[in-house]
């Protein structure tokens, strides 16, 4: 190590699996749009976890619903232990998206801030989101 270098965690591991599925029965035509995605910004630390994980990668999100777990059948999975099953659901339509909190142990935030269980807040562009996890869930929400 140089002298007067940092010492940093060790970061965890890469990507993210992601399953991105749109429910409804009506299928629909092919129309290009810009696309949102989230962007990590945790420093990807985990010593407070007992195992290195792997760490979340960016997360394309276009128009439909995304439920977001530790495991499938969750659309967007993050393997993560502080992230529940079922931790919250994700709306995009067009550049409105929503999130909304399904009862997770750990909680969702949105810029720092706890969000209220079972109850849709609307996500600005240039937010930040945690899925209970400010190392290694935390995602900016930004313009493709």
């Amino acid at each position: 190590m140089l002298a007067g270098a940092i010492s940093r965690p060790a970061p965890c591991q890469r990507p993210l699996s992601v399953r991105a599925a749109h429910r409804g029965s009506r299928s629909r035509a092919f129309v290009p749009q810009s696309a949102l995605i989230l962007v990590p910004t945790g420093d990807g630390s985990c010593a407070h976890l007992d195992k290195a994980v792997s760490l979340p990668d960016k997360v394309r999100l276009t128009d439909g619903l995304y439920e977001v777990g530790r495991e499938k059948p969750a659309d967007i999975v993050i393997p993560i232990p502080t992230i529940s099953s079922r931790h919250a659901m994700i709306r995009v339509d067009g550049k409105s998206v929503n999130i909304t909190d399904l009862n997770s142990t750990n909680g969702t935030y949105l810029d720092s801030e706890e969000l209220p269980s079972m109850k849709a807040q609307e996500i600005p562009i240039g937010s930040e989101i945690t899925f209970g996890d400010m190392f290694l869930a935390k995602f900016e929400l930004q313009e493709e």
